[in-house]
């Protein structure tokens, strides 16, 4: 267990790591309310720019402009997290049909803001993966890290199982 050591402490930072964010960017207040009713009313992008190998590109992402029925409140999210399996044209069709949908609202309940919207889960954990690409991804590179981590270390085991089954067979 010794050798494994400084891995252990890397994942234990990682993991601090993704808390810390976690925590600043939804905060620690959140309400939940399941089964949400909402209408769509508009579709809008966003453009901004990125620096991709030394130029700036210009990107443009889809917004989507949910209305929650009964009530004033209206959000704009991206249509990624709200419809991740619907085409543009979908949605426009769902606009003029004025079709309702439900999903989990995630309120900071200090400001009264939507911080997320889940389609299955109500719990901070399903927040946190379909709202944090940092929670989604940076688990699964954690652990993938940590298998090319452990590879690494028992390299000379590796190597001498190998060359010894290699060795085996030209013998026979």
């Amino acid at each position: 267990m010794k050798k494994y050591r400084e891995l252990v402490l890397a994942d234990i930072t990682c993991f601090i790591f993704i808390v810390i964010t976690l925590l600043l960017q939804f905060g620690v207040h959140i309400k939940v309310d399941a089964k949400t009713e909402m209408i769509v009313t508009d579709i809008g992008y966003t453009q901004s720019s990125r620096r991709v190998g030394g130029k700036n590109v210009a990107v443009s992402n889809c917004k989507v402009k949910l209305n929650l029925v009964g009530t004033d409140d209206a959000v704009w999210l991206d249509k990624d997290i709200v419809f991740p399996d619907k085409d543009i044209s979908s949605i426009e069709e769902m606009i003029e049909e004025k079709v309702k949908i439900t999903r989990n609202v995630f309120w900071n309940a200090e400001s009264d803001k939507i911080i997320g919207i889940t389609q299955n889960g109500k719990s901070r954990l399903a927040l946190y993966y379909y709202n944090s690409k940092m929670f989604k991804y940076g688990i699964l590179i954690i652990v993938l890290v940590n298998i090319f981590g452990i590879l690494f270390i028992n390299r000379n085991k590796i190597k001498s199982l190998v060359y010894s089954t290699v060795e085996l067979e030209i013998e026979s």
